[in-house]
């Protein structure tokens, strides 16, 4: 498990070609794509590695929030890490034992 990594719900992460951006609030009211560079994710949070600080509020494209407060913010904490495994079925391949 990861410790003391930033995180963003999934939907917030967002491809440009090959880079991945997140729709950041200013503090204007108005929004700014970022670049950042991300590391795991699971089903539900996106691990951010670098291009934003903790406490950003992120827009999620598609959500409309009924209150400033039910806007992400970017978070830190743990991170689990090890999810990634495949569902295969059958025996070893030919020759293996």
């Amino acid at each position: 498990q990861r410790q003391n990594v930033l995180s963003v719900p999934n939907g917030a992460v967002q491809r440009e070609g090959q880079d991945r951006v997140l729709q950041v609030k200013q503090s204007d009211g108005t929004t700014a794509k970022v670049t950042v560079q991300v590391g795991l994710s699971d089903s539900t949070n996106t691990e951010i590695i670098s291009g934003v600080e903790e406490g950003a509020t992120v827009v999620i494209p598609g959500v409309t929030a009924t209150n400033s407060s039910a806007a992400p913010t970017v978070a830190a904490g743990g991170f689990p890490g090890g999810g990634f495994r495949g569902n295969f079925s059958g025996g070893p391949p030919p020759g293996g034992d």
